[in-house]
């Protein structure tokens, strides 16, 4: 959906209003039955709902909060289908690794045997392995654990998904912060 006529600064231009009312039809959809919704002008802010009939008149009359982008709200996903395929199909932070690090990916390694003592980082001094390399085998393990038992997000590709919302949205370092306080509190160790 356009999403553009939210930076209209004349809010009395028609793109302006049919792109409320494309919002209002949006909404609607995923609320068909009810009689309000929340409004997303710069008075409401999400926080009142308000009639349908009155949706488009607040949002000409105050105009639209330009910081509500993904319409999470009004029945919008918050991720879109494409991008839980593309956690579905593995997580490419293993392939992220090497190259940040200059190390040949593991998949170069076919007959490597990971059972090897010193591969897990019990003996790596022994075998050689500079400081580098031992912080790229920790990372590494990082990046297999999961956020939780049963969670389809690693540690490490659970916090880039966070990052790229905090991104995508503008939030604050201190809000972000916040956030992962609570999620540290909230969430199993």
């Amino acid at each position: 959906m356009d999403k553009s006529w939210i930076n209209i600064l004349n809010r009395l231009d028609p793109l302006y209003e049919n792109g409320a009312k494309e919002f209002l039809h949006f909404a609607s959809l995923d609320r068909p039955d009810a009689s309000t919704i929340l409004c997303p002008c710069r008075k409401c802010r999400n926080m009142k709902f308000v009639r349908k009939d009155l949706i488009v008149e607040h949002i000409v009359v105050d105009g639209f909060l330009t910081s509500y982008t993904s319409w999470i709200y009004h029945g919008e996903e918050l991720f879109s289908s494409k991008l839980v395929n593309q956690l579905d199909k593995g997580d490419e932070m293993q392939d992220m690794l090497p190259e940040a690090f200059g190390i040949p990916p593991t998949s170069n390694f076919v007959d490597m045997d990971t059972s090897a003592e010193g591969f897990d980082g019990s003996n790596q001094h022994n075998m050689g392995f500079d400081k580098k390399t031992e912080e790229f085998f920790s990372l590494l393990k990082e990046v297999e654990r999961e956020l939780y038992p049963g969670s389809k997000y690693s540690l490490l590709s659970f916090l880039v998904c966070l990052l790229h919302l905090k991104c995508l949205n503008g939030w604050s370092n201190k809000s972000f912060s916040i956030l992962l306080e609570l999620l540290k509190d909230v969430l199993p160790e």
